[in-house]
């Protein structure tokens, strides 16, 4: 059976639900941001990218190109509900559907044709009960996969659905740029092998596609190959639903972008005791440990690592993230932001030991300070 993969994808999703939440901001230029004037604007209205207000441009810059602009800090749980509500609607449609990040999602409809009818008219459909039912308008791409729906999403307008037929595969992907190909884009690694491709004056998914299968495995190995196949556009990844594992994300949004690794270091240490904080109070562990930063030029990296045994402690949690972001400093631009996500989330098992480190024995204390004052009384020191 034919697979048909839909993506969806719900227009200007943050600014949008900040309209919805209050209609006087509709058809103002409005961007999301934390309001200093280094810090990075997370998202644009319509009418700001008009003006020239793009996201990952600092505050300071979008003020210049747009005088009036209105700016609006992050309300998370305001986007999680909403997110929420929109794949409450898309369940309606497919039992298997795959969130990726919000108002973004792949639905997999294949052998849904007798029950909801012909995929376009299902997409349409889907479209028009968003509309009605949130107000939130959104295009949807539909092809034989993830990667080709996924691209057909950028070029579907919200009155029509962009299809891309079977056939058309390789014709569809040639002249776009190779960040359309999720294996260069979604990680540190593959970020780092489309750098190396534009050295070799390969930009568009064409010249993947025509460039020799074994000369890509002699570059990257087996991802040479899945290289090449993509360029093809075969992409048998299933449509995956999120798996419900207990995950805690901390943040920090630096208030200037920088390389200062003394400042990089001390901002590394405070998320590990807030991590190691919430942790110890929830008595509980992690057991893994991701390390996401994002920099000036709105780029992402994104690294991983099991710790060796379960903790909650600020030093071991730091050392890991420290081991993290030196891997991912291969990079020379400043960083804008840091996040540590931590799971395989476990019941504390406190263990006393002979010769605890003064790291371990200070911890309770500065967990009453920050409780008591908050997180600015005490901290290390650079």
């Amino acid at each position: 059976m034919e697979r048909q993969i839909f993506f969806l994808d719900v227009i200007s999703f943050f600014t949008s639900v900040e309209e919805l939440a209050n209609p006087g901001l509709r058809g103002r230029p409005l961007v999301i941001s934390p309001g200093e004037n280094r810090s990075l604007v997370l998202a644009a209205s319509a009418p700001a990218r008009e003006n020239g207000v793009e996201r990952g441009i600092t505050l300071a810059q979008a003020r210049k190109f747009c005088p009036g602009l209105l700016v609006i800090p992050p309300r998370e749980s305001l986007y999680r509900r909403a997110s929420a509500a929109v794949f409450q609607a898309l369940a309606r449609f497919s039992p298997t559907i795959e969130p990726v990040g919000p108002g973004h999602a792949y639905l997999d409809m294949t052998g849904t044709g007798r029950l909801l009818g012909p995929p376009a008219d299902t997409a349409l459909a889907l479209r028009r009960e968003l509309k009605k039912s949130l107000r939130l308008e959104s295009t949807v791409g539909l092809a034989p996969n993830k990667l080709l729906s996924h691209a057909a999403a950028h070029f579907a307008k919200p009155e029509e659905i962009f299809t891309v037929r079977p056939g058309e595969e390789k014709k569809f992907l040639a002249p776009l740029p190779l960040d359309f190909l999720p294996e260069l884009r979604e990680n540190a690694a593959g970020k780092e092998a489309g750098h190396r491709l534009r050295d070799f004056n390969l930009n568009r998914i064409g010249e993947i596609a025509v460039f020799p299968a074994f000369l890509l495995e002699i570059l990257f190995g087996d991802f040479g190959l899945i290289l090449h196949e993509r360029a093809q556009g075969i992409d048998p990844r299933p449509v995956h639903p999120p798996e419900k594992k207990p995950e805690l994300t901390f943040a920090d949004i630096l208030a200037e972008d920088t390389n200062n690794s003394d400042l990089v270091e001390a901002r590394l240490r405070l998320l590990a005791h807030r991590a190691g904080s919430d942790l110890r109070r929830k008595k509980i562990q992690a057991g893994s440990l991701v390390l996401s930063l994002r920099y000036a030029d709105e780029r992402e990296t994104r690294e991983s690592r099991k710790l060796p045994n379960p903790t909650n402690h600020d030093s071991e949690l730091f050392s890991a993230g420290w081991e993290l972001l030196s891997r991912s400093r291969s990079r020379r631009t400043r960083i804008s932001s840091l996040e540590i996500s931590l799971s395989e989330i476990r019941p504390a098992r406190d263990q006393a030991e002979l010769f605890p480190s003064p790291a371990r024995l200070l911890e309770p204390a500065l967990d009453r300070i920050h409780a008591r004052f908050g997180e600015d009384a005490i901290s290390h020191g650079i």
